[in-house]
């Protein structure tokens, strides 16, 4: 019986703390996907001369095949970006209550809000 008990406060305390660390997890994914992302418009832009949407980018080879049109589904984030010849913003947000609901936002000036 002491046994079960000891088992129950560890799996008390160890469960909240790998649930917050999977969070972050995805989150800290998501950042760096953002970054992905960034690099890939970037570098299309500096051969064309614009933006392109997902689909444009993984065709030259720029993102995988996770990406699709202007909305991709990654882990527990949806991926939406907008672009215009001279410019894109990108923005990703937990889809479920896997995610921990925080968002990330990106525009062509770098900035990550």
């Amino acid at each position: 019986m002491i046994v079960i008990t000891i088992i129950a406060i560890v799996a008390a305390i160890a469960i909240p703390t790998l649930f917050r660390s999977r969070q972050e997890s995805q989150y800290q994914t998501a950042w760096y996907t953002m970054r992905t992302i960034q690099s890939a418009e970037n570098a299309y832009w500096s051969l064309s001369g614009v933006y392109a949407d997902f689909d444009t980018l993984r065709g030259g080879g720029y993102l995988d095949n996770r990406f699709t049109g202007t909305t991709s589904t990654i882990q527990a984030y949806q991926y939406t970006l907008y672009f215009g010849a001279s410019n894109y913003s990108f923005w990703c947000v937990a889809l479920s209550t896997n995610g921990d609901g925080r968002s990330v936002t990106l525009d062509q000036s770098g900035a990550l809000f």
